[in-house]
């Protein structure tokens, strides 16, 4: 089980105030492409939440560092990027003194909903049938596309329109709904 005051004592020393109203954004995953709801999507989300006065956390590997810069970017007064930057417990810390996290079908995803944050997962070529966040609260977010989920590593038609169909707006609608409910 996670210790609260060492959640916190690791959230203080990333720059996240456990206090603040803190949204976790996890633009990678490992599956491909497919898996990977695009940056300028994240950037987009970043800008409504930061509107909203949401705090933003960005986690993941090296392999995120450029998706995170481009996260950063959108909102760089009210976001720390930690791609490529925490031990997978710094993350599950972090993600624990989050309010909400939005993650691809990837293992921060998952995480996520260990550490007990709610989570909004967003599933492109994947379906949360077989791979659903097991949050106490969640909301799953795919596209209606003829061709999903296909479960390939890349998009066959090249237009991963499983994940372009994701809008931001919506996303940012789900994580309002999940981070009021946490608070």
């Amino acid at each position: 089980a996670l210790d609260p005051e060492r959640a916190a004592a690791t959230a203080r020393r990333l720059g996240i105030d456990p206090l603040a109203p803190f949204v976790a954004l996890a633009p990678g995953a490992a599956g491909g492409a497919a898996k990977r709801w695009p940056a300028a999507s994240f950037a987009r989300l970043a800008a409504l939440l930061a509107a909203r006065g949401y705090r933003l956390c960005v986690l993941g590997g090296a392999a995120d560092e450029a998706r995170g810069a481009a996260v950063r970017a959108a909102a760089p007064e009210r976001t720390v990027d930690l791609c490529g930057r925490t031990t997978l417990d710094e993350a599950l810390e972090a993600l624990a003194c989050c309010r909400a996290a939005v993650c691809n079908d990837s293992g921060l995803l998952h995480l996520a909903a260990a550490a007990g944050t709610p989570v909004a997962g967003i599933y492109g070529a994947t379906s949360p049938a077989v791979a659903p966040p097991l949050a106490a609260r969640a909301a799953v977010l795919a596209a209606d596309a003829a061709c999903r989920p296909c479960g390939r590593r890349t998009c066959p038609y090249g237009h991963y329109a499983c994940l372009r169909e994701v809008a931001p707006e919506t996303v940012a609608a789900a994580v309002a709904g999940l981070a009021e409910d946490a608070a």
